[in-house]
């Protein structure tokens, strides 16, 4: 799952041709390369368009997620000594997540990385079988989700 390990890129291609462009440099054996469009590419178009809509979850919608998170991750304590479903509890979780991240990321950084650290904790406590680590992540997401959906109520 890998909670903490995504990242955002940036368009250096265009940075880099812009420059290049600009400063009278070649990218093209000797020509003057066309400064790039303005336009944006259709991948970079339809990945700010899929941004967008997740972006776009309704209080409600994210709300009820959370619920559901949280309510998994009470099992996740409960089904600590079988590794097996510990797991597999766990596993339920980014589905959830995944339609609603971008929404609480925006409403609010702390709660996002709350959120993250909690299911990273659950995730590593249910391959250790520490029950104590999935009691403190458990307890986390609960703690979240009640401040969270307290500001953002759906």
């Amino acid at each position: 799952m890998g909670y903490r390990a995504k990242t955002l890129m940036a368009p250096w291609g265009l940075v880099l041709g812009m420059a290049a462009a600009g400063c009278g440099g070649s990218l093209s054996g000797g020509t003057a390369a066309a400064p790039p469009s303005a336009e944006p590419t259709t991948e970079a178009a339809s990945a700010g368009s899929s941004a967008s809509a997740e972006a776009a979850a309704s209080a409600g919608q994210v709300a009820s997620a959370l619920r559901e998170i949280d309510g998994i991750a009470q099992q996740t304590v409960v089904a600590i000594s079988d590794k097996a479903k510990s797991s597999e509890l766990v596993g339920q979780i980014e589905p959830r997540w995944k339609p609603v991240e971008d929404t609480v990321k925006a409403n609010s950084a702390d709660a996002y990385t709350s959120f993250e650290d909690a299911f990273a904790a659950l995730e590593d406590a249910s391959a250790s079988g520490d029950a104590a680590a999935a009691t403190k992540g458990a307890r986390a997401v609960s703690d979240t989700v009640a401040s969270y959906t307290a500001r953002y109520p759906g």
